[in-house]
């Protein structure tokens, strides 16, 4: 009887370590080529949800670029996650540039694969920081897309070092761009409230003018390191 039960003991022990993980799933990816001149520059856009019952973060994912022949151009890999810590159910975004691209190389680029190891030991705790992001094309040597954040600290402690991150989608809805942002010794007070502002880049905006893109929307995210 006693062995008996250490064996169903052990087996609820396996199926909850089993269970209790957090799972990163592909959603949505995005690979975009930008010609500088002779060469290309390759982003890399992988929008993934926690599907897991436990918290998570990104070991790396390995990406492969293939001709049609199936033979491998070019491989890179992701080692940071928009947030860092995703919780089950939660949204987040990796992403990476390939530069200095051969025309040839990136001209014959016919597919692609992702594969994403997530982190389950190591895991980069932060505090999301209440805000609001809001979009404008706003003139001053030149059109600049400029998000601006209102950042409000609803925490009983001050607040350092925020990373801000936007994830720009054209009005079809593809994405088009994904920028961060640390606000480096800064602090915002308990029930304290600040402004920032995010140039994306007025040469990024002609390039996805130059497309046939118009930004449609983007999504904010702002939160800070925790010890």
């Amino acid at each position: 009887m006693k062995k008996l039960l250490a064996i169903v003991l052990l087996l609820c022990l396996v199926c909850h370590s089993a269970f209790a993980a957090g799972t990163l799933e592909n959603l949505e990816t995005r690979v975009v080529r930008i010609d500088n001149s002779g060469k290309f520059d390759i982003d890399v856009f992988v929008k993934v949800q926690n599907t897991g019952d436990a918290p998570v973060s990104l070991d790396d994912a390995d990406i492969y670029l293939y001709d049609a022949s199936g033979a491998v151009l070019e491989d890179s890999g992701i080692y940071s996650m928009y947030p860092p810590i995703l919780q089950p159910g939660e949204v987040g975004y990796l992403t990476t540039r390939i530069y200095s691209v051969d025309a040839a190389v990136a001209n014959a680029m016919s597919t692609y694969t992702i594969n994403i190891k997530p982190e389950h030991s190591w895991l980069e705790n932060v505090l999301h920081i209440a805000h609001e992001g809001t979009y404008a094309e706003v003139e001053y040597y030149s059109v600049s897309p400029i998000v601006t954040f209102t950042i409000n600290n609803t925490s009983a402690d001050t607040v350092w070092n925020l990373v801000t991150v936007t994830v720009v989608r054209s009005a079809e809805g593809k994405i088009l761009a994904i920028d961060s942002n640390t606000i480096y010794d800064v602090g915002i007070p308990a029930g304290g409230t600040i402004l920032y502002e995010m140039d994306l880049g007025s040469y990024n905006l002609e390039k996805w003018n130059e497309a046939g893109y118009t930004v449609g929307s983007v999504e904010t995210y702002v939160y800070a390191p925790l010890d």
